[in-house]
């Protein structure tokens, strides 16, 4: 009789404790219009995402270029939908950065302005 072959579960990844998840509308409208705008501000800039995020840290903002990239693509953190919620402190080190505006950065690029 042979032996039954036993598999290993894998455990499912943990979400980083420390990663806010926007939950509000309003955090997911923030997250959402901040990095909408987030890569052109970042290329008129002439910076590359691990440029931004090396100078983001320099300004005392812990700040992965991963991170970066979910922020301009609105990627998922985690499995149940939740965009990454981008704080004010750290949208506050990106404009300073990038040299805008945060009310630039939020502002919905698809809205004609009067």
């Amino acid at each position: 009789m042979a032996a039954a072959k036993k598999t290993a579960k894998v455990p499912a990844p943990r979400p980083n404790p420390r990663a806010r998840v926007a939950r509000t509308a309003a955090e997911v409208r923030f997250s959402v219009l901040f990095g909408r705008n987030l890569r052109s501000a970042r290329r008129a800039a002439g910076l590359t995402q691990q440029q931004l995020a090396d100078r983001v840290r320099e300004a005392g903002i812990r700040l992965n270029y991963t991170i970066v990239v979910r922020m301009e693509k609105t990627l998922p953190v985690y499995s149940d939908g939740g965009l990454l919620s981008v704080s004010l402190d750290t949208a506050a080190a990106i404009c300073e950065v990038l040299g805008v505006s945060l009310t630039d950065m939020i502002a919905n690029p698809d809205k004609k302005q009067d």
